[in-house]
């Protein structure tokens, strides 16, 4: 096998994005399966079912979407813990009483300063509004394919305890589907419906609230 020629045929197929491939590992498969002295002499499914396996640059970006899937949903997960211990911590000094925030300060192993702002937070946020957001647009939503639900506070540049999170409600399917999925991630994270749906530009929005 003529491996100059043959690779210099495979990147005339592959055109400008010959970079992308892993042209020893399509030359290695290319001889195992016979080829002597052309692309041509095996069969062209045969030929770009090889190439296909050594496309480097989509193995890459497939590898990056899912890193970033995963990093959206490991923030998601963080934030809405973050806004559950914050609640957590001012419902539990309240219960304690006078002496509650240093009781817990021990235990939890934080200082007292840090426990005081946690908790702090939390009651801003058992007394803040929050409205909740259903995406049912796929070209507005993270992956194009789920509907999302996001919480937001109705302040202007106001947090987002919940960022969009993807349901598992595809895009295009009954819109009571999605909003009882929406319902069910919202309870799960530590939230409660209190209003009806509204109808947007985007889908739906609801207001919502912290469950006690």
């Amino acid at each position: 096998m003529n491996r100059t020629e043959i690779a210099h045929q495979v990147s005339i197929t592959l055109g400008d994005h010959a970079e992308s491939f892993d042209m020893e590992g399509i030359l290695d498969d290319l001889a195992e399966a016979g080829v002597e002295t052309s692309v041509d002499d095996i069969d062209s499914d045969v030929y770009w079912a090889i190439v296909e396996q050594h496309d480097s640059g989509a193995q890459a970006e497939e590898e990056a979407a899912k890193a970033h899937a995963e990093y959206l949903q490991a923030e998601a997960a963080y934030k809405t813990a973050t806004v559950a211990r914050q609640v957590a911590f001012a419902k539990a000094i309240d219960a304690m009483g006078r002496g509650g925030q240093a009781v817990l300060s021990r235990k939890v192993g934080l200082a007292a300063p840090t426990v005081k702002s946690i908790a702090d937070r939390g009651r801003e946020l058992m007394a803040a509004e929050f409205t909740a957001w259903l995406t049912t647009q796929g070209n507005l939503t993270l992956n194009g394919e789920r509907c999302e639900i996001s919480v937001v506070e109705d302040t202007a540049g106001g947090t987002e305890p919940v960022p969009a999170t993807p349901l598992p409600t595809a895009i295009g399917s009954d819109d009571s589907d999605a909003q009882d999925a929406a319902e069910a991630a919202l309870l799960a994270a530590g939230w409660t419906t209190a209003s009806e749906w509204e109808q947007t530009d985007h889908g739906y929005s609801i207001k919502v609230s912290r469950t006690a």
